[in-house]
């Protein structure tokens, strides 16, 4: 599943500096399973996370957060407003 997020918007409202807006890719890798075992971000969503501003470190676990996270199991607009949370809540540094 992947869905492009644009958030220079979120970024404004938490009080971080966008020179321009960003589009992160958003993706995780889900399995047949429908329990949460091998659920993970795609490197696109981590890579455009690091690209808007995160260190390394944390645009993995922002990514990795929202992967695991079983509200977003069905992905759609509850994992794109998940991740607009996570960005008003915790910009980048």
């Amino acid at each position: 599943m992947k869905f492009l997020i644009t958030f220079a918007l979120c970024l404004a409202a938490a009080g971080a500096s966008a020179q321009e807006p960003g589009q992160i890719r958003v993706g995780c890798h889900r399995y047949i399973s429908t329990e949460i075992i091998w659920d993970k971000p795609s490197d696109n969503f981590v890579s455009d996370l690091r690209a808007v501003g995160y260190d390394p470190v944390d645009a993995f676990a922002v990514a990795t957060t929202l992967c695991r996270d079983p509200r977003y199991l069905e992905g759609g607009e509850a994992l794109a407003e998940g991740l607009r949370t996570l960005l008003r809540t915790n910009p980048p540094r």
